[in-house]
């Protein structure tokens, strides 16, 4: 009897820019290499990237608020985010 081939459901992948210091660059270039030698697979940056944000997606409110948001005030400290902060909302 053939086996059947399993087919993969994929969204398609959509071009996005992010903007990097050298430094974030070099990690993330790292990152990238130390998950190919472990999984035996070439890993890319875009690779990373997407299991970062699909991890950051999966986990409770909470733990967004302790885990990632602290980096976030950091960059906007730092100034290195575009926009405005908005309103309170008057209740």
């Amino acid at each position: 009897m053939a086996r059947q081939k399993k087919t993969l459901l994929k969204q398609p992948l959509q071009v996005s820019t992010i903007k990097l210091t050298p430094a974030e660059k070099d990690i993330l270039q790292r990152l990238s290499q130390d998950a190919s030698d472990n999984l035996g697979w070439t890993v890319t940056p875009s690779t990373i990237i997407r299991a970062l944000i699909q991890h950051a997606g999966q986990q409770p409110q909470t733990w967004r608020a302790s885990a990632i948001y602290p980096p976030i005030e950091q960059e906007i400290a730092a100034g290195r985010v575009w926009g405005y902060k908005r309103p309170e909302k008057n209740n």
